[in-house]
């Protein structure tokens, strides 16, 4: 079972996204990290989700983001640890809505020849009262640039997990609910348990990993949530709690 630390987080109270974070999750031996990736007020690539800082990072420049004394760093810095940790696995996830966006992301990944690393995520689908910014779409437009990156659909709607990956031929493909706020969470897992109920996901990720396509559950944080995942079939689970998730596997 892989363990992905989501947002780059060492546990549940870390701010994550941050170089000290990602040091310690290589001494865990995490199998890989979610980092955000946002453009600042002056278009720096930031690794920052938007919304959790008030006021928002994302309205300001590079130069007072440095300023705040804030752990955020750039994607340069990021993709740097990435080249001296040649066994771990990133995944940047598109927190806005942007071409241009992508094309820099893009332009960056391939300068350092990291496509064997970083996996480039988006949203299956657009959906702005769940607050999802990004969509499949920005995953063609970054293979039209580079034949060669890898690419992580994350489900909004998981009721045919092999047509998604006969149209998109993704790398990978992420099950499960939005963590946060509550409220959205509420809402995203029960629309997930719905799709349960009418769906045999278990065949279906069989069918799919059998295609060489990676599938992970998440995010879960609770020994319960990352059973479940587990006995679905999934090939890694996507968490704020890594070591937790190491201890649990390691023990059943």
């Amino acid at each position: 079972m892989e363990i992905w630390s989501h947002r780059s987080r060492v546990n549940l109270i870390d701010f994550g996204n941050s170089l000290a974070g990602l040091r310690m999750l290589r001494q865990m031996r995490v199998d890989g990290v979610e980092a955000d990736v946002s453009f600042s007020k002056d278009k720096e690539i930031i690794i920052y989700h938007p919304g959790s800082i008030k006021p928002d990072l994302v309205t300001r420049t590079w130069q007072e983001i440095i300023a705040t004394k804030l752990p955020i760093i750039n994607l340069t810095d990021l993709l740097e640890f990435m080249i001296s940790k040649p066994g771990m696995k990133c995944c940047l996830d598109i927190k806005q809505n942007s071409k241009e966006l992508v094309k820099k992301v893009m332009e960056l990944v391939t300068f350092y020849d990291l496509e064997d690393q970083i996996y480039l995520t988006a949203f299956q689908k657009r959906i702005s009262f769940l607050q999802i910014e990004s969509d499949k779409m920005l995953l063609e437009y970054a293979k039209e640039i580079n034949p060669d990156i890898q690419t992580h659909i994350i489900a909004t709607w998981p009721v045919n997990l092999p047509q998604l990956v006969k149209i998109y031929r993704p790398n990978m493909i992420s099950i499960g609910w939005l963590k946060e706020p509550f409220i959205i969470k509420v809402i995203s897992r029960s629309l997930f348990e719905l799709v349960t109920l009418t769906t045999d996901l278990r065949t279906q990720i069989v069918e799919v990993s059998e295609t060489g396509v990676k599938v992970l559950g998440g995010v879960v944080n609770s020994p319960d949530d990352m059973n479940y995942f587990s006995e679905l079939g999934v090939g890694g689970i996507m968490t704020d709690s890594p070591y937790e998730a190491m201890q649990l596997f390691k023990k059943n």
